[in-house]
């Protein structure tokens, strides 16, 4: 009779295992085959990808410790580092991207996690920037076998005495060259050669991440204009260095804008300028964060699209598109908010400023204060309209919905994710991927993001218990990664 056996009959409990060593131990296996891969309905199957682009906010631990009550349904050992790092690496092995970029990338993880995995998958970071009083900061890191890096650059969003540059947040650029092989069969009629032509692509990657108040939503205009005008500057730089013209250099911006689709931040980068009324209102729509304030998760699933806008319907047949309602969208901001002009011209970084227009209502008030209030600001940035690397993949499905279900004009499909971000107190979609609309990026597809249904079925322990929100068993920050596949034409 062995030990075991014999406690049974005792009546005697089995010893308790440490569940904890046995999920650190025991090899988890990613769940990113989970995510669709969506594919450009408009280029041919077998089109060629050059770069794989991933960004990627992996939750601080610092941050996730300081705010544990947003993760309290979570066990606490699937919220330690050791658990996360692995899930994080998980998906980026399976992810495989050429080029990564990373926020809230602590600098002491950096040291010893993040650069000697990553050197294994041959990335190699090409630029770090934080501001000193914080742990944490963005990264970009690029695959060594076919770019290279030309330069890098980081950005401070903190001024001072600016104010609304005023907040520890950071940006970080870097110029790089793709070198791409394309291998040409010439036929002879005594000998087949293949003939390689090396080419050389230059662009420019920024990420970011901007301020989370929601109600903020002027700082972060003057944050991502600088991040913009700032790239804009590189490519101007890397044009006049290698004698080139501006428009064969293409910029891609991405990151945690903390900003939801049909927000006016989102309409000052794709439009490269942004109009509003020059009032004493608040400002807590111009980020549309503040819609998302009350939504609170359930047990299953809770359909965040249905409860801001209440198109039930469509949001079920649309799970992987968001849905605003511009009614509530409309970007107003105080008078403040005049000052984000000014954003690039006080700056260490070398950016230029931006234009500003005043445009005077036609209201004959002859009280100045009215005036002042009625009048138009119109803000804009030097790099030109943008492009979601999303949004670009769904812009078919966008147009057949619209005319189905007569949107315009009280809604708007973004084909952004529903979210990209999600714990106990919401979600949202504030990640993007961003890039040049006049350049030769072609986006030959994307990664969805997991819809919330998919989210809760992560399950752990003997009881099958299912968690509320991320970071969870199989997902190790309270983020999704963006992925999109682009080739230079």
């Amino acid at each position: 009779m062995n030990f075991t056996t014999h406690q049974r009959q005792q009546g005697r409990p089995r010893p308790r295992q440490n569940h904890r060593q046995n999920h650190r131990q025991n090899h988890r296996q990613s769940k990113f085959h989970q995510r669709t891969y969506q594919r450009n309905p408009h280029i041919h199957p077998q089109t060629k990808t050059d770069l794989r682009i991933m960004t990627y906010n992996i939750l601080s631990q610092q941050l996730l410790d300081n705010h544990s009550h947003l993760y309290n349904r979570t066990p606490r050992y699937m919220l330690e580092w050791d658990f996360r790092f692995n899930n994080l690496t998980q998906e980026i092995l399976a992810a495989k991207p050429s080029i990564l970029c990373l926020q809230e990338i602590e600098f002491d993880q950096l040291q010893t996690h993040w650069i000697p995995f990553l050197k294994t998958i041959h990335l190699e970071i090409a630029s770090f920037k934080k501001h000193g009083t914080r742990t944490d900061g963005c990264a970009i890191f690029y695959n060594t076998n076919n770019i290279v890096k030309l330069f890098d650059q980081g950005i401070d969003f903190l001024i001072p005495n600016h104010p609304l540059l005023n907040r520890a947040n950071v940006a970080c650029l870097a110029c790089f060259q793709y070198k791409s092989r394309k291998t040409k069969n010439s036929k002879n009629t005594t000998t087949n050669t293949n003939t390689t032509k090396h080419s050389t692509q230059t662009f420019v990657i920024a990420t970011t991440h901007l301020l989370f108040n929601p109600k903020r939503g002027d700082i972060k205009l003057a944050q991502i204009q600088l991040v913009l005008n700032a790239t804009k500057d590189m490519i101007s730089a890397v044009a006049q260095s290698f004698e080139v013209n501006e428009s064969q250099i293409s910029a891609i911006i991405c990151g945690d804008f903390n900003s939801t689709p049909g927000s006016g931040i989102l309409s000052f980068c794709k439009d490269s300028k942004l109009q509003f009324n020059n009032n004493n209102r608040t400002v807590t729509n111009l980020s549309g964060q503040t819609i998302y304030q009350d939504l609170k998760p359930r047990r299953k699933s809770v359909d965040i699209a249905q409860l801001a806008v209440g198109t039930s319907q469509l949001c079920n047949e649309t799970k992987y598109m968001y849905i605003v309602d511009t009614n509530t969208a409309t970007a107003t901001t105080s008078s403040t908010a005049t000052a984000a002009t000014a954003a690039t011209t006080t700056t260490t970084a070398t950016t230029t400023a931006t234009g500003t227009q005043r445009k005077k209502s036609s209201s004959s008030n002859n009280n100045n204060n009215n005036t002042r209030k009625n009048e138009m600001i119109e803000i804009s940035h030097s790099l030109g309209e943008l492009t979601s690397a999303y949004s670009k993949i769904y812009s078919d499905q966008i147009e057949l919905l619209k005319n189905q279900n007569n949107l315009q004009p009280t809604g708007e499909l973004t084909g952004e994710p529903m979210i990209t971000q999600y714990h106990l107190h919401g979600g949202c979609c504030v990640d993007y991927i961003l890039y040049t609309s006049n350049s030769n990026i072609q986006i030959n597809g994307i990664v969805e993001v997991l819809d919330l249904n998919r989210i809760h079925q992560a399950k752990y322990g003997t009881k099958n218990r299912t968690t509320d929100s991320l970071p969870n068993k199989f997902w190790g920050s309270d983020h999704f990664s963006l992925i999109t596949d682009i080739s230079f034409v």
